[in-house]
């Protein structure tokens, strides 16, 4: 009964998530990701695939995607015999993955919709799928554990405030965690709270956050004046970077580069919004 609730609004929210994602990639005079959205693949990449063990990892976004870059190393080294695929759902979490080359394709996780995300299982046929930090996606999950593809959640996490929302409503959550093979949390509390959602004890891990497994790049000198001469910053310029930031943070953030500036010397600000879509 549950799961046919879902499904209803799912199927309910069907045709404006058409419209929104189609208007959205036409806004921006991009190919439309739509037909992998619900399931299909084109044959090029399929042949990259086709006839091989498939490892399947999925990462939502960037953050997430930068984490799996160990994982991915260590699936490469320890399964050379397998191909390896990166899922995302966002445009940029999809530009990082296929900018790492650490898989053999980077594609889209379908919408949840039961025909889509078993159309594409059938294609890929994987092993072993892989999810990054809490995403769980009820029909995805359902339908690799009717295919007796083992699902695993790797660095996963949960808030203090996402605890409370996912509690809320564990009556929905358990059977989902139930189905999952493996369930490794970055922490202790994370540990406990998925369980308290609903995870079985016995399929919950700590296994420490994999962001800290991913090495530091420090600028060498040359580099950074590299840079600078790319986007015409003077080279004593200090240069003040405020990344990933969210609606309503700009201001303060713009406020505390011109108190900065009135103190003298030659202050450059960088802006980053997380999401492009708010960049200039």
């Amino acid at each position: 009964m549950i799961r046919l609730l879902y499904n209803l609004v799912l199927f309910l929210l069907l045709p404006g998530v058409v419209a929104y994602h189609y208007y959205r990639s036409k806004s921006r005079g991009r190919r439309s990701a739509l037909p992998e959205r619900f399931g299909a693949l084109p044959e090029a990449d399929l042949a990259l695939i086709r006839g091989e063990r498939v490892i399947w990892v999925h990462a939502v976004s960037v953050g997430e995607t930068i984490a799996s870059f160990p994982l991915l190393k260590g699936l490469r080294a320890r399964y050379p015999q397998h191909r390896l695929v990166l899922s995302n759902v966002t445009e940029t979490g999809r530009s990082v993955a296929l900018k790492s080359e650490l898989a053999d394709l980077c594609i889209y996780l379908p919408f949840d919709y039961g025909f889509a995300v078993k159309a594409l299982l059938r294609k890929v046929k994987p092993e072993l799928i892989v999810l990054m930090e809490t995403e769980l996606w009820p029909n995805f999950i359902s339908a690799a554990a009717g295919m007796r593809i083992p699902v695993l959640l790797a660095n996963g996490r949960i808030s203090d405030r996402s605890f409370r929302r996912y509690l809320r409503f564990s009556w929905f959550f358990r059977p989902i965690l139930r189905q999952l093979s493996a369930l490794c949390m970055q922490t202790g509390d994370d540990a406990a709270r998925i369980e308290a959602i609903g995870a079985a004890g016995s399929s919950v891990h700590v296994t420490g956050n994999m962001k800290y497994d991913v090495p530091l790049v420090r600028a060498t000198p040359e580099r950074v004046a590299a840079l600078k001469g790319e986007y015409g910053i003077p080279g004593d310029a200090f240069v003040f970077t405020a990344a990933s930031t969210h609606q309503g943070e700009d201001e303060p953030v713009i406020a505390a580069y011109q108190e900065l500036v009135s103190a003298g010397g030659r202050q450059i600000l960088i802006l980053a919004p997380r999401h492009p879509e708010r960049a200039p």
